[in-house]
């Protein structure tokens, strides 16, 4: 959660205390203020679609349509699902609660910290006071890799199913109607693999380890999942390349662009990491510009957060200088064109505004990366308070004091393209498919 932090402009005692309080943080947040979400996501989407940042691990998507059915088969916990909108909440979230003291099982014994130990695991620490249940987390991949293939446009509303159809079964069997030809879906795909005969069954343990048969199911799911495009960019993902032809090895790499997978992957896909490599640096340097005009206008100029901000940018400027870096891969800048070109092919109904200010901002920098310095050119930081105010009005924190006291932390943009939860998926993967005498 972000921290609020106020002040007011007339108490330069009080502004320094906040000052401190966020130095002392070091908040860094996922606050979109400058507008590459939509560049960012469109990058995410094509290389590893039907994933989310909410995701934890792979196995939600077998807990999920387990738990329906463990709901189901409960006449009592049905009778309650089928109330009201509050009523199935209310089951589902004891479900999951159920679900989190099985996977915790496991972890009794373990010495390290409880958010080390419950990495992993919704509702570890928030109970029943979870906001988001992971049938919602994980509802638009179900509907993705069709482990849910009805029509129902909510996890509510395939939990009714699931139940109505099974009430349905209990009473075809009562009267002998049992013509195999005839069956009931519930909403759930046909091959979706059993759930383990103790699944929260009298304080069984789980875990998030696939078993072979998972594991394929699941491989087999991904791999069919188009890379979410306008136009075609890519023949095919990076995550059903990963899982087809690389076997789910990831190498452990902190991003796709990692030297062995950039050597490895087909020239399409290079093509997009390369573009979403630069992308990612692009935008650490408009996060670390962001940061130094913002502790300025904390009236921290020569204080521990201007400073501190001021390292980043250099690091970053000496990162960006590197040859190659930024587009710079041929004399006229060619490559850069490409990557307007793709980015529109990937999702046309990115705002041309977004566009414009990624050249506006490259064209800015340039000079800074000859004379290694950004701070001083009046340019780039007209570029950057110009593009949070007509993003986000009074709510721009580098012009309106009322805004830095709603919010704080400083701006991070250090783009993966949900990579870490792809790699996440993988391994698991990888993990299942292993011979269990391996």
């Amino acid at each position: 959660m972000v921290t609020v932090l106020a002040w007011l402009d007339g108490d330069t005692d009080q502004r320094q205390r906040m000052v401190d309080m966020l130095n002392a943080t070091g908040e860094r947040t996922a606050l979109d203020e400058l507008g590459f979400g939509t560049i960012r996501d469109a990058f995410a989407d094509a290389l590893f679609p039907a994933t989310s940042t909410q995701h934890t691990r792979i196995r939600y998507l077998l807990f999920i349509p387990w738990m329906f059915r463990h709901i189901a088969a409960d006449p009592s916990r049905s009778r309650k699902a089928k109330k009201d909108t509050r009523g199935a909440r209310d089951v589902l979230a004891g479900v999951n609660q159920e679900l989190v003291g099985a996977l915790k099982q496991r972890q009794n014994g373990d010495s390290r910290p409880a958010a080390e130990r419950t990495g992993g695991i919704i509702g570890a620490q928030s109970g029943r006071a979870l906001r988001m249940l992971p049938s919602s987390i994980y509802w638009s991949t179900m509907n993705t890799l069709r482990i849910h293939d009805g029509a129902e446009t909510s996890p509510i509303r395939l939990l009714h199913r699931v139940i109505d159809t099974r009430a349905a079964s209990r009473r075809r069997r009562s009267s002998d109607e049992t013509d195999e030809t005839d069956r009931l879906s519930d909403g759930l795909t046909w091959t979706l693999p059993p759930a383990p005969d103790s699944f929260l069954q009298d304080d069984a343990a789980l875990t998030f380890e696939l078993n072979r048969d998972e594991a394929e199911f699941l491989a087999g799911r991904f791999q069919s999942v188009e890379p979410v495009q306008d136009r075609p960019v890519l023949a095919r993902s990076m995550m059903c390349w990963l899982i087809r032809d690389n076997g789910c090895e990831t190498s452990g790499a902190r991003y796709p662009w990692n030297r062995d997978l950039l050597d490895a992957v087909p020239d399409d896909i290079r093509r997009v990491l390369i573009h979403a490599r630069d992308f990612n640096l692009l935008t650490r340097g408009a996060a670390a510009q962001y940061n130094v005009q913002l502790a300025e206008a904390l009236a921290d100029q020569t204080g521990p957060v201007s400073e501190s901000a001021r390292d980043v940018l250099d690091q970053w400027l000496a990162e960006a200088s590197e040859p190659g870096a930024l587009w710079r891969r041929d004399a006229g800048h060619e490559d850069f064109e490409d990557f307007r070109r793709l980015v529109l092919s990937l999702n046309p109904r990115i705002p041309r505004t977004t566009v414009t200010f990624v050249e506006d901002w490259l064209d800015g920098i340039r000079d800074a990366l000859t004379s290694h310095r950004s701070t001083n050119i009046p340019a780039t930081r007209a570029l950057i308070s110009a593009r949070e105010a007509a993003l986000k009005g009074r709510r721009a924190r580098l012009t309106h004091a009322s805004a830095r006291e709603a919010r704080s932390g400083l701006m991070s943009t250090d783009y993966d393209f949900r990579w870490l939860v792809a790699r996440r998926h993988l391994d698991d993967i990888h993990a299942g498919l292993e011979p269990a005498d391996a």
